[in-house]
């Protein structure tokens, strides 16, 4: 018998080689977004939880990135479809 999978996250790289991953963060961003998710992402997170960790996120970018990137756009994915959030 099957085991019913939920929806899943992947990467991709550039020679097509494919991951399952709980996480993801692409570009130069990566280096610094990548760190903050290893040290607070759980799998049972809230909504409001994650968006607590995004704004550590960008707290991070916005201290340590090299480009003044003062404007964030936050999409989410859930069961009814994508929509953008504040945060």
């Amino acid at each position: 018998m099957t085991k019913k999978v939920g929806p899943s996250l992947f990467y991709m790289d550039y020679l097509g080689s494919m991951h399952k991953m709980e996480f993801g963060a692409h570009g130069y961003g990566s280096y610094f977004c990548l760190s903050i998710f290893d040290r607070y992402f759980k799998k049972e997170m809230s909504l409001e939880q994650g968006k607590e960790l995004m704004k550590k996120c960008i707290k991070e970018l916005q201290t340590r990135f090299l480009i003044n990137c003062p404007n964030f756009v936050c999409k989410i994915v859930t069961a009814e479809g994508t929509k953008e959030i504040e945060i």
